[in-house]
């Protein structure tokens, strides 16, 4: 239909347009319900784990996605890591640091601890029952790891399983190689699956994948790594691969949202995850106002290098502007008045994917929640210090200010000697430890200030598209 024609249907009553506006919108409902995210509204989410949960880096990129993804869907996701942890510690902190959070999910990852490294050294291969030795921490492993399931089960939590990360024996790195110590987690992994499928619950496999994706990634290059010069902790790339393979088995769909629009046949016009309105054609422009439901995701600088490595944009990331039928030639996208970028015809009948634009106003808003975020998990950090401390260290307790020096000087006054290496140590631990704890209140009021601005920062607004023929 030429455009003329759809000037003439602009300027009559808009009752056909808004009952297609209606049929799209109750689509969307459909599809909306069909994606079903695991997480769900006002959910307490503990990620429980060891170091490699103690870093967040993981479920930070997943509490972002859900919260540029499902901006109506206000989470509470909570660090319950602790460096060192093997699956009996878990155990022995679920009621003061686990359950004292009232979870109502409880996604569960250890492992790399539970093998014992001490047991993959040059020396210990050649003690004539290590093979038995291994076995006998391997076993502990899987019946510590059921404990925990059944404990958090009982507690009426919906529990998410995760498989171990890799440990990296193949790159070429200075830090001494331990043979055997990543097939003993893929043995683990592989109790995680039976256990998953024992109890029904989800598994989200990470050693698989990133064992794949690191032996590719080392082709080219033998020093290259997804884990971190320790061979055992995933640095920024790492943890943005295992956000992406959690979302992934989580069943997350790839559109933040997508607009189709048809230049010769109005009626076809497609929309997923927004609402269209205000829909205008010229001979050189076509202009619309947009309101996604969603926000795209900002990919953090030091995690970009991953995007190499897994499909997320594509898989999970996608925000697509479709325009067909347009006269063939060059067109300026322009949102709220800003130029975004050039386009010819046939990109735009293809279709083209905002998702990684950085100056698009979408975009511009999720950075904005992303450095939100950052500031959050900062302190974050030094709470969750404190908390490790206390479950590791000082007996498992959660302790105010004043039962923090109270241990303190308990602890000091058993030393005696002020020379010892135990006292000196105890004053070392309280010099690192007591002026964090002080900050310990302030840092939780700000926190929960963050947090409450994240899920009001985050809301989409409508948007005003141009495209104009150059």
């Amino acid at each position: 239909m030429p455009a003329k024609q759809y000037q003439h249907i602009q300027r009559k009553p808009r009752i056909m347009f808004c009952g297609l506006l209606f049929s799209m919108l109750f689509a969307f409902a459909i599809s909306a319900k069909a994606q079903n995210p695991v997480f769900k509204q006002g959910d307490r989410v503990c990620f429980v784990g060891n170091s490699i949960t103690y870093n967040g880096g993981f479920f930070h990129q997943i509490a972002l996605y859900y919260a540029t993804r499902y901006p109506d869907m206000k989470l509470d996701i909570i660090n319950c890591g602790v460096p060192g942890n093997v699956a009996g510690q878990v155990i022995a902190r679920m009621d003061s640091d686990i359950l004292i959070n009232k979870p109502t999910v409880a996604v569960i990852k250890l492992g790399m601890n539970d093998v014992d490294k001490t047991l993959y050294t040059v020396q210990a291969a050649k003690q004539p029952d290590i093979a038995q030795k291994r076995q006998q921490v391997l076993a502990t492993y899987r019946k510590n790891y059921e404990i925990i399931i059944n404990t958090l089960l009982k507690h009426g939590c919906r529990v998410i399983l995760q498989t171990p990360t890799i440990y990296d024996e193949t790159a070429a790195l200075a830090d001494v190689r331990l043979p055997g110590r990543n097939g003993a987690l893929k043995l683990c992994a592989g109790y995680v699956k039976e256990l998953g499928a024992k109890y029904k619950l989800k598994v989200v496999d990470y050693w698989t994948p990133m064992d794949e994706i690191s032996r590719k990634y080392q082709q080219a290059d033998s020093t290259k790594t997804i884990i971190g010069p320790d061979r055992v902790h995933p640095g920024p790339m790492g943890h943005f691969i295992m956000a992406y393979e959690f979302l992934k088995s989580t069943e997350q769909k790839p559109m933040v949202s997508s607009v189709t629009i048809d230049a010769g046949h109005l009626n076809k016009t497609i929309i997923v995850n927004g609402l269209l309105s205000s829909v205008k054609f010229t001979e050189v422009k076509i202009s619309f106002d947009w309101r996604e439901n969603s926000l795209p995701f900002a990919v953090a600088k030091d995690a970009q290098p991953a995007l190499a490595l897994v499909p997320f944009q594509g898989d999970l990331n996608r925000e697509i502007v479709k325009v067909s039928a347009l006269k063939t030639g060059n067109y300026n996208l322009l949102i709220d008045g800003k130029p975004v970028g050039s386009f010819s015809a046939v990109q735009l009948s293809d279709g083209i994917d905002l998702a990684q634009n950085t100056v698009t106003p979408q975009y511009q808003q999720a950075a904005k929640i992303l450095a939100l975020f950052q500031q959050y998990w900062q302190l974050e950090a030094k709470v969750r210090y404190l908390r490790a401390l206390e479950a590791g260290r000082m007996g498992a307790r959660n302790y105010s200010v004043a039962g923090a020096e109270e241990f303190f000087k308990t602890k000091l006054a058993a030393a005696k000697d002020t020379s010892s290496t135990t006292y000196k140590t105890l004053i070392s631990f309280q010099n690192d430890y007591m002026p964090v704890k002080r900050q310990q209140a302030e840092m939780i009021a700000k926190m929960k200030q963050l947090h409450d601005s994240i899920y009001t920062e985050n809301k989409p607004v409508a948007h005003h598209f141009e495209i104009a023929k150059q």
